[in-house]
């Protein structure tokens, strides 16, 4: 009988649950489904079920074990590699020798700070290989001297099957917390109130912000909660559960992403948003996107097509009155968007790439 092949993920970050976390759970699912067994190295065995109730991801063989790489000698973790066929890696700036048959890192952000390949770094990394989460992060590290390949992620085409009506709803979806790469919250509140003042065709919608909020970001909440006060008009959606969520993007008119704005992508690529993983789950969900014209996601969202792209205020707000005012343009544009999903973005598409890429 041949024995099980087996796969380990160190991410330092898991205890994140964004879309990064997705997307790289979601390739070692294929492997999972193709009868490897999967060690995940956490000290908190707890997670597992985190990746099953957070983020819809069920496993036939995968294990939390006591991260190695953590708590034994540099000689002794680099043996414990080499039990393994496969080695993921998302890098936090530091790097260490695998003895795996093939390592990857998945890179998630195009910041310079975490691929400081100093002679010691390139060391190590002679027999492992860099994967990106989309063209924009892998033309960034291809500046930094970093050859990758890229795999896109998959996103859920079965979210526009329940849709009835679409209310008047502005969605945004994104953790809540203040750090890098963060969802621009307060900008997107103070925004919907000054449109509101501006124009009456923005009374009566409702402006949902929804996401995740660990304990250590209770106080940006806090900060939004003030921010929002009494308005009735505006919502705080925290921790949703998985059909929650699908719920939002199913009654969401309007979706907006403010992540990178304000920012110049050429000085500060890491700032930006490197894929975009909810612009695209409100996409199949017909929601009508608007998104900051940086980083990955306007690689994606072709501006007047399949959603918008946006440059400034006055250019999100032009264009979502002109959206507001054009009921058979914008039915046409969100239907776009869900096909365009459909198309590139399948399930059946991401499983295909990740099969041929890794030869599974």
């Amino acid at each position: 009988m041949r024995k099980k092949r087996k796969i380990a993920l160190y991410n330092p970050y898991l205890n994140i649950f964004g879309g990064g976390e997705k997307h790289i759970l979601s390739i070692l699912q294929v492997f999972d489904r193709a009868g490897y067994k999967i060690d995940v190295l956490w000290n908190d065995k707890s997670v597992k079920d985190q990746i099953n109730t957070d983020l819809n991801l069920k496993f036939n063989n995968l294990t939390v074990i006591d991260n190695f790489l953590l708590n034994e000698k540099i000689s002794q973790k680099t043996i414990r590699t080499a039990i393994y066929d496969y080695f993921f890696y998302i890098s936090d700036g530091s790097y260490f020798f695998s003895l795996a048959g093939h390592n990857y890192i998945f890179a998630m952000v195009p910041d310079r700070k975490l691929y400081d390949l100093t002679l010691k770094n390139r060391l190590k990394l002679l027999n492992w290989k860099f994967i990106s989460n989309s063209g924009f992060t892998q033309n960034k590290l291809n500046a930094l001297g970093i050859k990758s390949e890229y795999i896109y992620p998959y996103i859920n085409t079965a979210i526009d099957r329940q849709i009835i009506k679409k209310e008047k709803i502005i969605l945004t979806v994104g953790r809540f917390f203040p750090y890098l790469h963060n969802k621009n919250h307060k900008i997107i509140i103070e925004l919907f109130k000054k449109f509101r003042r501006k124009s009456d065709l923005f009374k009566g919608n409702k402006l949902v912000l929804a996401g995740r909020c660990d304990s250590k970001d209770m106080a940006y909440l806090r900060d939004l909660k003030s921010l929002v006060k009494d308005d009735t008009d505006i919502s705080l959606e925290v921790n949703v559960s998985h059909m929650r969520l699908l719920d939002l993007y199913r009654q969401a008119r309007f979706y907006w992403h403010f992540t990178g704005y304000g920012i110049d992508e050429s000085k500060h690529p890491e700032q930006v948003e490197h894929l975009g993983l909810s612009p695209l789950e409100a996409m199949s969900g017909q929601c009508l996107v608007f998104c900051f014209k940086a980083g990955g996601i306007k690689e994606l969202v072709k501006d007047g097509f399949n959603g918008y792209l946006f440059t400034d205020e006055n250019d999100l707000y032009n264009k979502m009155i002109t959206a507001m005012n054009t009921n058979a343009a914008d039915l046409k544009i969100r239907k776009n968007a869900s096909d365009y999903i459909k198309k590139n973005f399948s399930y059946e598409v991401f499983e295909s790439n990740v099969k041929k890429f890794f030869h599974i």
